[in-house]
């Protein structure tokens, strides 16, 4: 087997694209000038006429510009990178479903039920979704096409990753699994679906614990090239 953690667990160097999917963001470009770019829109101060150019969108979304965003949303058909802070329900990703630049998408809270209006963003790279609903099948998003990478920060009540297996045929290359630090650590009965995903070349993990204890599945990837964790894995087995 190939090392890929050293014998005290530290984490390696790892490439821009797969620290940005721990950091929650893949390097939009300028941070400051998006930071706030659509908010003034929502609030009455910016015409949306003003900002139908813009490839960057940040929304700090609340239940009072819902409505608003729901409606003129579509309008941005430019927008290529998207970060949403707040309670994202269903009718604004049916909203985001209709803007098909867009490659870049960090959700802060994925509040609906089904994962079904992403898989209409076909030129969809990078994907970010926090505190997402126990039901949702995020297996689906093994559809998109373009899909390097993800970041999925599950519930407490989840039990097992096995949907993860849907992404081994996927043009995935770098994976987060976290379990929200809102509602805690989480309890997966093993991360040997993880075995599944031959093309992967970076994986994190973190705020998960695993009642096996193993980390076996890595000798059954080979293009793994970076490994990071933000648990204490020390006394997981490397081999079965």
């Amino acid at each position: 087997m190939r090392t890929i953690i050293d014998d005290d667990m530290l984490c390696p160097t790892i490439p821009k694209e797969c620290y940005a999917s721990y950091d929650g963001w893949c390097d939009p470009g300028p941070l400051s000038s998006f930071d706030c770019n659509l908010n003034a829109v929502a609030s009455g101060y910016q015409d949306i006429e003003e900002v139908k150019d813009y490839e960057f969108g940040y929304i700090h979304q609340t239940a009072k510009v819902t409505s608003f965003w729901v409606e003129h949303l579509p309008l941005l058909q430019k927008l290529k990178y998207v970060r949403i802070k707040g309670i994202v329900s269903l009718p604004l990703i049916e909203a985001l479903s209709q803007i098909p630049s867009i490659e870049k998408l960090d959700i802060r809270s994925y509040s609906s039920p089904t994962i079904d209006p992403l898989l209409r963003l076909k030129n969809l790279s990078h994907l970010f979704l926090w505190y997402s609903k126990a039901e949702l099948d995020y297996s689906r998003l093994a559809e998109l096409p373009n899909l390097r990478v993800l970041t999925l920060a599950f519930p407490a009540k989840i039990k097992d990753i096995d949907a993860i297996s849907a992404f081994k045929d996927s043009a995935l290359r770098s994976l987060f699994l976290s379990f929200s630090s809102v509602t805690g650590a989480g309890a997966v009965t093993t991360m040997q679906p993880l075995q599944h995903l031959k093309k992967l070349e970076y994986l994190l993990f973190g705020n998960i614990k695993a009642k096996d204890k193993s980390l076996a599945f890595l000798e059954q990837m080979p293009n793994l090239k970076s490994l990071c964790t933000m648990d204490n894995i020390k006394q997981w087995n490397v081999r079965n």
